[in-house]
């Protein structure tokens, strides 16, 4: 195995868990102490940030799954979420934080709620077809079954 790879495996895993933390921090500012009880100004400062970071926690997870797993395996999701990431940041900076009726989820908070969403399937899904296509006679496997 390669330790270039490894390095880069722990990385993700280390670089999304310090975002997971800071995301779920902010989420739940006011129950940590962050921001006093009543303090509606320093939640709407801090729930645009939570939005924007998290992609980071299905990112963690998934590092998760694919860090015990071959480097072929990680190697296609992290080509997958290099580019998706950066895509769901810039997606979820530059949509309004209002919405029109007709749209609810094309705001700040929908595609906040919906990136992880299809990024978490898409990414399981990419995992399961290399993990599976790896495996010796998968196809066999499958039309045993018939």
């Amino acid at each position: 195995m390669d330790i270039r790879f490894c390095m880069e495996k722990k990385k993700t895993l280390v670089i999304s868990l310090v975002m997971t933390i800071i995301f779920i921090t902010l989420l739940f500012a006011t129950r940590f102490g962050i921001c006093p009880p009543e303090g509606y100004v320093c939640e709407d400062a801090l729930n645009p940030i939570a939005q924007v970071i998290s992609i980071f926690f299905p990112v963690f997870l998934l590092a998760l799954i694919t860090y015990k797993m071959r480097v072929d395996v990680y190697r296609v999701w992290f080509r997958f979420a290099r580019w998706w990431v950066p895509l769901s940041i810039f997606a979820t900076l530059i949509t309004p934080t209002t919405h029109d009726w007709l749209y609810p989820l094309a705001s700040k908070a929908g595609v906040a709620f919906l990136s992880p969403i299809f990024f978490f399937i898409v990414s399981l899904l990419l995992i399961a077809w290399k993990y599976l296509s790896m495996s010796p006679n998968w196809k066999d496997k499958l039309d045993s079954r018939d």
